[in-house]
């Protein structure tokens, strides 16, 4: 699997590169110390994905069940489920899930087939029909058994099911490009991906600085990653969401 690499237009770049000096310092400096494909992949890539973990995208399909199930995920940006639920709804008049779609169904059906004895009367007919369909999915409910585990390790998800229905999965996914991040948060990224440069650059110049008589203040560096990332992940692990397994 390929998960390092990521899409950006140059204007996101230059933001993110303002952190250390841009335009101040040029491209070519930067890279001299720096190359682009670490900045992508040691930089941006990580902001991304953490990012996902928190506000994925959801993918959402539905796949026919009645007994075991084996599910792969669809593809390889997805890494997780946000929400699995069965719906046993039928269509066409036939017992629905919902009481309150079988009330509806049982009340618009013709009316030539509740008459009764020559007259326009059900003569209660209707209504021993609508007790019936009640007591007989009562029975279903009491036996029926559904059962869905998320396979995160071999990415798939299993289970099985005593009702036949539609299985409901909202997948979770990350995405490789940046501007695709909702505008809301964009800021959030690019401000994660400085974070991310400026521990970089700080940690190598404190490196280098041990064997150096230089007066560069690589811990204000440091720092100043330290703080933002502390504001950014706070903030979004104040939004964390739950996964529902549902049936």
């Amino acid at each position: 699997m390929v998960y390092n690499t990521i899409a950006y237009q140059e204007q996101t770049l230059n933001e993110i590169l303002s952190a250390i000096g841009y335009p101040t310092l040029t491209k070519d400096d930067i890279y001299a110390e720096t190359p682009l494909e670490s900045i992508e992949s040691l930089i941006m890539l990580p902001a991304l994905r953490e990012f996902h973990k928190w506000f994925p995208q959801v993918l959402k399909e539905e796949y026919s069940v009645s007994s075991t199930f084996d599910i792969a995920f669809p593809n390889i940006n997805v890494f997780n489920v946000n929400d699995v639920r069965l719906n046993t709804s039928e269509v066409a008049g036939a017992p629905s899930a919902s009481p309150f779609v079988n009330m509806v169904n049982y009340s618009q059906s013709s009316t030539s087939s509740t008459r009764r004895y020559g007259t326009n009367n059900d003569y209660g007919f209707r209504e021993v029909q609508i007790y019936s369909e009640q007591e007989r999915r009562a029975v279903i409910d009491r036996y029926k058994g559904l059962n869905i585990d998320v396979d995160t390790v071999n990415r798939k998800v299993t289970g099985y099911s005593t009702m036949t229905g539609r299985l409901m999965i909202s997948w979770a996914m990350w995405n490789p490009t940046i501007e695709n991040v909702p505008f809301n948060r964009l800021q959030e990224v690019i401000d994660l991906c400085k974070a991310n440069l400026l521990e970089h650059v700080g940690t190598l110049r404190g490196m280098l600085d041990s064997n150096t008589s230089s007066s560069f203040n690589y811990e204000l560096l440091l720092t100043k990653a330290e703080g933002l990332k502390t504001e950014i992940l706070t903030k979004w692990k104040a939004y964390s969401k739950i996964t529902v397994l549902r049936g």
